[in-house]
């Protein structure tokens, strides 16, 4: 069974690369890179075109579209060994720098252009497989004490040794690191966590800029949320500052230097609601557990009444679902629960720390995965209870019951079962329709606003997530199968 699940590990990776390389090619190879601009708002505070080329070349470079070129990186190369001359320093205004600025890159392929005053830039697209290997060899980020490049902190003292963070808490501590802490422990669930390893799934662009894509999705919103801290110098004050995210920053403020007894200063601020993956995750679990202690019942209960008055409601049920157009179910839920019961129909109208917010949404969810489960679970229940093995144990006279318990039901089971991983972990893509209707802050949205906003790195990042889930939940309901039956294996039986 270890060799098997290793296998299907080792599959599902490929697989997951395969589909990214696949993406990779259509979203890079077919979308215009121009169209990145399309929304953003820092295009419009260039108006010399000029400087709107040299914006526009440098952040496709920045984002890995291209490779980018002007003449004073050239200077800065060709007088490296010598910046002070007087060549070096002529370089960038000499016409004759020019030419060779234009042979050299010609030659090693790139298209060379001329601003309208008349200095030379060179470009080279990057193909969308070449953008591929760059992005999978930058996937995983490990911290180490040499990370940190600061000229004027030269006697910066590299190690990582045993310490505690502010509170006193255990932690790894590491001097010379992105991060202070590489791992860490605290209340909050799984307890243990890391910074000395992060998953880079590329750099958001033009929306949420500044932020890596799975920090935008991974990112806590809403407004500070303060408490009173002790800094380790001391000085005691109200902030959200959170310490496990403090980052080396190179010039520290006055105030800084009041509470901080190193550079470890740049830290993240603790906000009140959770993220965008965390939202749609709480309200996709409660309603698929909701549903599945809900719908496996009434699917049995119908099954053992077939043809009977519950039965023939519970159809009409599931045909109801079935037949109607989600969204327009989910603004009738929607209607009732504002008019009948008075809940809020958009979620921002008492935010994330309000339960109210949550009930609509999860209704919404939970209904339609309710009538699928009935029927499932009813169609499977009948299928096993006309099978002959049932047939045959009622000729040697077992009772109903014990039919029912050891046979259908257990057989009946395993294919409701190999779907609950992917019903879980389903939940953190988010509910595009419902987190629509009701104005949720969740993932549902991404996906689509990445597309439409030609958000590239997020679409990349998110299908490269999506596609993850999807693969490991199978593999998961595979294992939870052999769990539920023992008689299923993964190894062949000697022969």
């Amino acid at each position: 069974m270890a060799r098997y699940i290793l296998n299907r590990i080792i599959r599902a990776i490929l697989s997951i690369f395969i589909v990214v390389a696949i993406i990779f090619i259509l979203v890079y190879g077919l979308i215009p890179k121009e169209n990145i601009f399309n929304n953003d708002t820092n295009l419009s505070k260039y108006t010399k075109h000029d400087e709107r080329i040299s914006y526009m070349n440098g952040m496709l470079e920045k984002y890995g579209y291209i490779e980018f070129v002007e003449i004073i990186d050239y200077c800065a190369l060709k007088y490296a060994s010598d910046p002070s001359s007087l060549n070096a320093q002529t370089c960038t205004t000499n016409p004759s720098e020019y030419e060779e600025f234009s042979e050299y890159y010609i030659k090693r392929g790139y298209k060379v252009d001329k601003y309208l005053r008349g200095i030379p830039y060179a470009v080279k697209d990057k193909s969308p497989l070449q953008m591929f290997f760059e992005w999978t060899s930058n996937l995983i980020i490990i911290d180490y004490p040499n990370w940190v490049k600061d000229p004027n902190n030269p006697n910066l003292k590299r190690e990582i040794k045993f310490g505690t963070d502010w509170s006193g808490n255990p932690a790894l501590v590491c001097s010379g690191c992105n991060h202070k802490y590489l791992i860490y422990v605290n209340s909050s669930f799984p307890f243990i966590h890391f910074n000395w390893i992060e998953f880079n799934l590329g750099q958001s662009f033009p929306t949420f800029q500044g932020q890596s894509v799975l920090g935008a999705i991974t990112a806590r919103q809403g407004e500070p949320k303060s408490k009173e801290i002790t800094f380790p110098t001391g000085v005691k004050a109200n902030t959200s500052l959170v310490e496990h995210s403090c980052k080396y920053k190179p010039l520290l403020s006055d105030n800084e230097k009041l509470r901080f007894v190193d550079n470890y200063a740049n830290c993240d601020s603790y906000l009140r609601d959770p993220s965008m993956m965390s939202t749609s995750f709480i309200i996709g679990v409660i309603a698929t557990i909701l549903a599945y202690i809900i719908g496996l019942p009434l699917g049995i209960y119908m099954a053992r009444n077939k043809n009977k008055l519950f039965d023939k409601i519970g159809i009409a049920y599931i045909v109801f679902i079935i037949s109607v157009p989600s969204l327009a179910y989910i603004f009738m839920f929607s209607r009732i629960g504002s008019n009948i019961f008075n809940l809020p129909v958009k979620f921002p109208q008492y935010g994330a720390q309000n339960i109210i917010s949550y009930i609509l949404p999860i209704i919404s969810l939970t209904l339609p995965s309710i009538a699928g489960l009935m029927m499932w679970m009813r169609r499977y229940m009948i299928d096993q209870s006309l099978s002959d093995y049932v047939k045959f144990a009622r000729a040697k006279g077992l009772s109903e019951s014990s039919i029912f318990s050891k046979h259908i039901m257990r057989n009946a089971i395993i294919p409701i079962v190999h779907g609950m991983p992917m019903a879980i972990l389903g939940s953190l893509t988010g509910a595009i329709i419902t987190e629509r209707v009701y104005a949720v802050p969740g993932m549902g949205k991404m996906l689509t606003s990445a597309i439409n906003e030609y958000n590239n790195s997020m679409v990349i990042g998110l299908a490269f997530i999506f596609t993850a889930l999807s693969v490991f939940s199978l593999l998961l309901g595979d294992i939870l199968m052999t769990i539920v039956d023992p008689r299923i294996t993964f190894s062949e039986k000697e022969r």
